[in-house]
């Protein structure tokens, strides 16, 4: 088994009860771990984890980010953030096991195989 990862902030918490049905309904996993900078949006079920973004990649971390010499920074800012997160959870005292990264406005509707 493994586990799922998202990054959901903003307007799309709002589609995250969706989100986390199809992912139950369609997938065999271990737990839900949603990264997010408002845990209190995200839904208390059974096997939905939400971690405060800042437990993956910390304020300062973020803030050195931003002032990066890279394409499209700042404007584009939010895009490579999640991005930084999604690698981050790897190193994460939250990843004990293999893991899929799933977009949070990603609505599995039919039945899905990992591994076969």
């Amino acid at each position: 088994m493994f586990d799922i990862v998202t990054v959901c902030t903003g307007l799309d918490l709002n589609n995250i009860q969706v989100c986390i049905k199809g992912l139950k309904e369609n997938l065999q996993f271990n737990k839900i771990y949603i990264i997010t900078n408002n845990t209190s949006l995200v839904p208390c079920e059974d096997n939905v984890v939400a971690i405060d973004e800042n437990d993956i990649v910390s304020a300062d971390l973020a803030n050195e980010l931003k002032n990066m010499n890279v394409p499209f920074f700042p404007k584009r800012f939010g895009w490579y953030y999640q991005q930084f997160l999604k690698i981050e959870f790897s190193r994460s005292k939250y990843c004990d096991s293999d893991y899929l990264i799933s977009g949070c406005r990603h609505d599995f509707t039919k039945t899905y195989s990992v591994y076969g």
